[in-house]
């Protein structure tokens, strides 16, 4: 089948963000590389090993996806939400061109879920770097997801989500919510949310502590929204009082990827991604502490914004002050600098759990 032509163009202006990014760094923060590897062998470009070694494992995990999905519905017999992942990738020119490391499923009954499959043989997966810090206690325990797990080693781990990713203060429909609007996927008895719904859980995600920060997540809500019926989605959004952050991330969206106007966003705080460029520090933080008022009206978005310069301010989860201080003046120190380049220098100490 040949692509649409609203298609065709927003994978033409891809080829545009990737051309015009000042490098591959800058595209694996937007986790655009794999498009990138795409793009330059259609132009006769070399890629480099380190990227053709990351296809490879993208492609990797892209054919096992399907067999972990089938063990997942073979453990238990509630119904099964995939969120994100595959169902997005298949939208893709081909589906190991998005880059994931985990499948995200929603369930009825997140903590059962999980204990069948530990009990089919999944394995949970290795701690992440700021578990140490907190003296033994389950990292997941107030997470919106359970320990991550995986299968025998497979490079693809499952989150079984007791909730959907979402901002704190934002409302938010809940998990049996959601789980009733599901459809049956291609994958055989797995279930995906509709378009509509799915760009709505996209977005609200992508709020979650960096708004904006990736290409990638603009792209896939993109792709979504080539699918929906915008009053429909707006209305949705409305019932579920996220009106006004939906229509912020539609409008950049449609303005990166879909020939939109610009936005005052990306005039004031997201001005990274016209460039394809990674943010610096600062703008990390600005991003922090301005985004609310895209999101909220304007006494909600004051204490929210607050809160967020209190929690940059005050240390993380069981670090000490002598830690944090010396955080604030490497940050303040490489202000200017990449995100990445900054988290490399820091260390182990870029990996806190923010209060």
């Amino acid at each position: 089948m040949m692509p649409s032509k609203a298609a065709q163009s927003l994978w033409e202006r891809v080829d545009e963000l990737v051309d015009g990014a000042p490098g591959l760094p800058a595209l694996r923060a937007h986790r655009l590389q794999l498009l990138a590897g795409r793009r330059w062998r259609e132009l006769g470009r070399e890629v480099p090993e380190d990227l053709r070694a990351e296809e490879q494992l993208a492609a990797l995990r892209d054919a096992i996806a399907p067999d972990l999905l089938t063990r997942v519905r073979a453990a238990t017999d509630q119904p099964v939400v995939l969120l994100k992942g595959p169902e997005i990738a298949r939208r893709y020119p081909s589906s190991s061109l998005r880059p994931s490391i985990d499948l995200d499923l929603l369930a009825p009954d997140a903590e059962r879920l999980q204990a069948e499959l530990l009990a089919a043989g999944f394995d949970l997966a290795e701690d992440p770097v700021w578990a140490a810090r907190l003296d033994g206690r389950d990292p997941f325990a107030e997470k919106h997801h359970c320990h991550p797990l995986r299968w025998a080693g497979w490079p693809l781990r499952l989150e079984v989500h007791r909730r959907p990713s979402w901002p704190a203060w934002l409302s938010q429909p809940s998990a049996s919510e959601l789980i009733a609007l599901a459809r049956p996927a291609e994958a055989d008895g797995i279930l995906v949310l509709p378009p509509g719904p799915h760009a709505l859980v996209l977005a609200a995600h992508l709020w979650v502590s960096n708004p904006f920060a990736r290409l990638r997540d603009l792209l896939d809500i993109a792709l979504l929204l080539q699918e929906v019926d915008r009053v429909e989605v707006a209305g949705l959004a409305r019932a579920w009082g996220i009106a006004r952050m939906w229509g912020s991330t539609q409008a950049v969206t449609e303005s990166v990827f879909l020939g939109g106007p610009g936005t005052s966003a990306e005039s004031l705080w997201a001005r990274h991604l016209a460039e394809a460029r990674e943010q610096t520090v600062v703008e990390v933080h600005v991003t922090r502490w301005a985004s609310p008022f895209w999101a909220l009206p304007p006494r909600r978005a004051v204490r929210v914004a607050a809160a967020g310069v209190a929690s940059d301010l005050r240390p993380a989860v069981e670090e000490p002050w002598r830690s944090k201080v010396r955080r604030s003046l490497r940050a303040l120190g490489n202000a200017g600098e990449t995100k990445s380049r900054h988290e490399e220098e820091l260390g182990p100490d870029a990996r806190q759990l923010r209060r």
